[in-house]
């Protein structure tokens, strides 16, 4: 199932309207604020692996309806 990653809010307890980036370079920001520009996965477990390899902290994937 395609997803996105994307910021969460624990306080709140929602989503914020920040995806991960899909071009990663030096000194870019990891984060963007359109699905667009966001990096599709083709699987949750793809999604959650690239969370552990970059240590990402308070993000939740979220599934596509499509």
């Amino acid at each position: 199932m395609k997803c996105y990653i994307r910021r969460f809010d624990k306080e709140k307890n929602e989503f914020r309207d920040v995806y991960f980036n899909k071009h990663l370079f030096e000194n870019q920001n990891h984060w963007v604020g359109t699905k667009q520009d966001a990096k599709l996965f083709n699987t949750v477990a793809e999604a959650r692996a690239t969370i552990k390899l970059y240590k990402i902290k308070n993000v939740e994937v979220e599934k596509c309806t499509k």
